[in-house]
């Protein structure tokens, strides 16, 4: 298995919020795989679940979050540094940013 950071971007969303609503977010997971398209899939499902379990999806007035790919990015050695990064969390954005 190898470790992985992927940086996906959420689209389609829309979440109330001053100055102004966010429609969309970056979020970036470490995730074990055997190659990068299973890092992918498990990155999304990681975004997904908790998109859900912190109840953005009761506040989103907009779709679910269509994910794609900003970075795939292979981590060859894993610090004990890396290994504290807090692995979930979302960073919003407004419209035209």
């Amino acid at each position: 298995m190898k470790a992985f950071a992927i940086v996906l971007r959420g689209e389609g969303i829309f979440l109330k919020s001053e100055p102004e609503p966010a429609v969309g977010f970056f979020a970036t997971r470490k995730v074990w795989a055997r190659d990068e398209s299973e890092a992918v899939l498990n990155a999304k499902k990681s975004i997904l679940k908790e998109w859900q379990a912190d109840g953005f999806q009761r506040e989103n007035l907009g779709e679910m979050p269509r994910l794609r790919v900003d970075t795939v990015t292979e981590l060859k050695g894993l610090s004990s540094v890396t290994r504290r990064i807090p692995n979930r969390g979302f960073i919003f954005f407004p419209e035209n940013k």
